[in-house]
Parts: C-alpha cells; sequence; structure tokens
C-alpha cells in the first residue's frame, strides 16, 4: 500500500513535462497571433478613419476656393493656369481673409511623393494695378493622393449640367478659350495605397471672366 502512494505521488515525468510546455508554447503562440491581428486591425481602421477624415477636410477647402472662382478684370479669366501638375487661379473664398481690392490668388497642386499642398497669395496695388507679389501661405492639405493622366486629381468640363458636358483636355496646358469655357469640375481625391479610400466632389463655379 505504501509503496503503490510512493508512485503515485511521484509527480510529472521530463517527457509529461515536456508535453505540457509544448502545448502551453501552442496556446501562447496562437494567443499572440490572435493580438497581434487585432492590434494590426484597429491600426488599420484608425489610419484609415484619419486619412478619410484628412481627405474630406482637403475636399472642404478645395470646393470652397473653386466655388468662388472668379475674374477680377475684363482682361483677366478666373482661371490661369490648368495642367496635370497644378490648377492655379483667383477665388473670392473668405478661407483666407476677403480682399476688397481682387480675389486671392491660389495653387492646388500634387507633388511627385503624392502631396497636395495649396498656397495662397493675397493681392496687393502696385502702381495702381493689382499684383500678387506678396509671399504665398502654404498648406499641405492631403497626402498619399493618385494624380495621373488616367486619375487626374482634377477633371474639368465645358458645361455646369451633369449631363450633355465635354472635358476639356488639361493636357500640357489650356488654351484662352479653354479656360474661359470652364463650368464645372469633378475633384477626386483618391488614395494611392487602396482604392477603397477617397472622396469626390462636384464643383459648379459662376465662372465670371470678364
Amino acid at each position: 500500500m505504501i509503496a503503490r502512494l510512493r508512485r503515485n505521488d511521484r509527480g510529472l515525468t521530463m517527457v509529461e513535462l515536456m508535453v505540457a510546455l509544448g502545448i502551453l508554447g501552442i496556446l501562447l503562440t496562437m494567443i499572440s497571433t490572435l493580438g497581434v491581428r487585432m492590434f494590426r486591425s484597429s491600426t488599420q481602421v484608425v489610419t484609415s478613419t484619419q486619412s478619410e477624415g484628412a481627405y474630406q477636410n482637403a475636399m472642404r477647402r478645395i470646393t470652397r476656393q473653386l466655388r468662388y472662382a472668379a475674374a477680377y478684370s475684363s482682361s483677366t479669366l478666373a482661371f490661369d493656369t490648368v495642367d496635370n501638375n497644378q490648377v492655379i487661379f483667383y477665388t473670392y473664398s473668405l478661407l483666407n481673409g476677403l480682399s476688397t481690392v481682387a480675389p486671392n490668388k491660389v495653387r492646388i497642386w500634387v507633388d511627385t511623393n503624392g502631396v497636395m499642398w495649396e498656397t495662397v497669395t493675397a493681392p496687393s496695388v502696385s502702381n495702381g494695378a493689382t499684383v500678387y507679389t506678396s509671399t504665398p501661405i502654404t498648406t499641405q492639405l492631403a497626402s498619399k493622393v493618385t494624380n495621373t493622366v488616367g486619375a487626374p486629381a482634377f477633371l474639368f468640363y465645358d458645361s455646369a449640367a451633369l449631363t450633355g458636358a465635354n472635358v476639356v483636355p488639361n493636357g500640357s496646358g489650356m488654351t484662352f478659350a479653354q479656360l474661359k469655357s470652364l463650368k464645372r469640375v469633378s475633384v477626386t481625391l483618391q488614395s494611392t495605397v487602396t482604392s477603397t479610400l477617397g472622396v469626390q466632389q462636384t464643383v459648379v463655379f459662376q465662372n465670371l471672366l470678364g
């Protein structure tokens, strides 16, 4: 009887201990893998939400700037330059303060790294003429923005109507007649990382060309 109790009281063998440690290691690996996946998933959700918020804020700003695009004299156009790399125009938007002299001059472009920038130059008067020689205010609007020939950030149309409009090709720069015909622009902020992240807005402007 005493011998049987001693045999039952001897504890785990080395083999049993190794098996138990192996099972514990597998369980810990599964738990840690699940934790890493959950952390990555939550991080991606937060990053995606932040990026979408940045895109929406940028779109609101761009939309407001473009909506109030207008010429300020009979010899100027609302849009100065429109090509594959940039959009330069004059706007009476209140975002950077309203000038009683002339509209602000705004340039919006996407650099080679996919970062969208905005510069705003306030007008001033020199010898009776309106000039834009002051130091511009530069603001980063968004990052990782797609802007290619096949998927441009800005697409211009010659009609304010949603149907029957012709796309005005921007190419290497619009002609005077093309710039004068602009009535509507489609702005697309599409992520270069994922196709599921992006915002789009159509802006119709008065196009007061003098």
